[in-house]
């Protein structure tokens, strides 16, 4: 079971449409979650994050949802988004370019070089944690950097885990063959160690995308 908890800080309506951004507190969310607002239940209809389409949003990132239901009429910066949900998590996928619509707000907005996300002109430090009056953009090089780093060492302990469950199944067979008997199939670690490889390789991708978009707004 996954329990779900975002943070609201901004939010952006068209319509019947609500674009909510803030972080993620609690477990991974993905596409079609329904999570609990103040007047009633809400749906998770797109995710946006390091102005990318997601369809899943790890824990502790920020990002933006479109959401639908009955409840985004009451859903407003500060809002907590609740609930629980039993369905499995698919692989991470990279959907597209993605547009964050809650910062289409008054021109007294700043952006944030880290994550993407805008606060208002006054603040001092995003809901990532960026220091907007301390922070630089080599900083945020910097921490891209480490991100990079820490989503490789990810990967590649997936890799190693997939191979070793690999390794471990394909040693217990031929030993059955030669000498009868049964062997066990390390489903655990082959699937495991595959999608956590699989992620980190689009988390990575992400990463260096947004530094890109950085560089070209900074130029």
């Amino acid at each position: 079971m996954r329990t779900l908890r975002f943070q609201v800080a901004s939010v952006h309506r068209e319509g019947t449409r609500l674009f909510a951004g803030g972080r993620n507190c609690s477990d991974d969310l993905t596409l079609g979650d329904v999570v609990r607002a103040p007047g009633g239940d809400v749906r998770v209809e797109a995710i946006v994050t390091y102005r990318k389409s997601l369809n899943v949003l790890d824990r502790g990132l920020t990002g933006e949802l479109e959401l639908s239901g009955e409840g985004v009429g009451s859903i407003e910066p500060g809002t907590e988004l609740v609930g629980s949900v039993q369905t499995d998590l698919p692989k991470l996928e990279i959907l597209g370019e993605g547009q964050l619509r809650s910062q289409e707000k008054p021109r007294e907005m700043r952006d944030c070089p880290r994550c993407g996300l805008v606060s208002p002109a006054r603040s001092v430090r995003c809901q990532c944690g960026f220091q907007f009056e301390v922070d630089d953009r080599a900083a945020v090089a910097r921490e891209h950097g480490r991100w990079t780093r820490s989503a490789r060492v990810h990967m590649f302990g997936g890799i190693l885990l997939a191979a070793v469950g690999a390794g471990v199944t394909a040693l217990g067979y031929l030993t059955t063959a030669e000498h009868g008997g049964g062997y066990v199939v390390w489903y655990g670690a082959i699937v495991v160690g595959t999608v956590l490889a699989i992620r980190s390789y689009w988390r990575i991708r992400a990463i260096k995308s947004l530094g890109r978009d950085s560089e070209a707004k900074k130029g």
